[in-house]
């Protein structure tokens, strides 16, 4: 996906260019809306990152979008979600949410994404891929991200990654603490939590997160994680 460069929405007419259009980016969002509809275009004037088609009556077929409806297609997790709002801060914020994945590995790429998002709390898994249980872990991981989309960003560090050992540090996490989490508030004084009890388990990492949200577990440590979106 390329910065976009032309008008903020663009024409996508007929079920080929349709299939094109959604197969040829991550993300995009889709509209079978007029081509001045001021909710849609003033939506896609806020990402440079996400393209938005204005769809014909054979390119809404193709796609299955209502007449009137607007919906955003990626190549990850669920594939799609529909919006059911009527303002453009509405479908901003929704495509702000929708355009990422359940789980976000860290890298210089999708640092600003990350760290550019509205959600300011981010649960941060950190683990190695080459880890003979890695699958088990990042698909438990995975799954107790689906209850809390919206609310807080789960983040995976990859602990065989070099360039990261600087985010390992900055929370004081070992290559022997690996897997392990920690969740930060970036609203709340940079505040930092670290989990009760070594359950890795959907249900471990989702009563953790809970914990954190609803104040039953403690601040840990202060970290300076500014520290680390100064370096993107």
């Amino acid at each position: 996906m390329t910065k976009k460069s032309g008008p903020a929405c663009i024409p996508v007419n007929g079920a080929e260019a349709a299939e094109k259009f959604r197969d040829d980016n991550e993300v995009v969002v889709v509209g079978f809306v007029a081509a001045d509809d001021a909710v849609f275009n003033g939506a896609g004037d806020s990402f440079d990152d996400v393209n938005f088609g204005v769809l014909d009556a054979d390119a809404a077929k193709a796609l299955d979008v209502a007449e009137g409806k607007i919906a955003l297609l990626k190549n990850f997790d669920d594939k799609r979600a529909d919006f059911t709002g009527a303002t453009k801060e509405e479908l901003v914020a929704f495509v702000g949410t929708e355009q990422l994945a359940l789980v976000n590995e860290f890298s210089d790429k999708t640092a600003p994404k990350i760290f550019g998002g509205d959600l300011k709390q981010h649960n941060l898994l950190f683990a190695a891929k080459s880890a003979a249980n890695y699958d088990t872990i990042i698909a438990d991981f995975t799954e107790a991200a689906k209850e809390f989309k919206g609310k807080l960003l789960f983040v995976l560090v990859d602990c065989d990654v070099e360039d990261n050992k600087r985010v390992m540090e900055f929370f004081g996490i070992t290559e022997e603490n690996c897997p392990s989490m920690r969740v930060i508030n970036m609203e709340k004084n940079m505040a930092k939590y670290a989990p009760e009890s070594d359950d890795m388990t959907a249900a471990g990492i989702k009563a953790f997160t809970n914990g954190v949200l609803d104040g039953s577990i403690a601040r840990h440590l202060k970290v300076n994680y500014i520290l680390i979106l100064a370096k993107f």
